[in-house]
């Protein structure tokens, strides 16, 4: 008959010292993702602040240049140096009264 004195029983540790590394690694490979993942998120919200900034700007610019506030949103981005990636964000410009600032919202689109 065959004996099992020659063969070894695997224990639990020697199962968790060869999955460890393999844990390790996934671990790393997680916590990368999740980096650029935050990362990508504060970007774009870094550039809607921009847009936001710059606009006011041009606004202001417009303003103190003609002395009215831009009659529409094109007209701002003919005139003055508005820029921005049309496929990223949305602008709703709403002209509240002649002589009173307009109601700009920056709006990020979903991709």
């Amino acid at each position: 008959m065959f004996s099992h004195r020659f063969v070894k029983k695997k224990t639990i540790f020697q199962i968790i010292r060869k999955a460890a590394p393999l844990a390790v690694t996934l671990a790393v490979l997680a916590g990368f993702y999740m980096s650029v993942l935050s990362l990508s998120g504060t970007a774009s919200e870094e550039q809607k602040k921009n847009l936001e900034s710059t606009l006011r700007r041009g606004i202001m610019q417009c303003y103190a240049l003609e002395g009215a506030y831009p009659e529409s949103l094109d007209y701002l981005l003919n005139n003055y140096p508005v820029y921005y990636d049309k496929d990223s964000f949305l602008i709703d410009y709403q002209i509240i009264g002649q002589n009173i600032y307009p109601s700009v919202s920056v709006i990020p689109r979903k991709r």
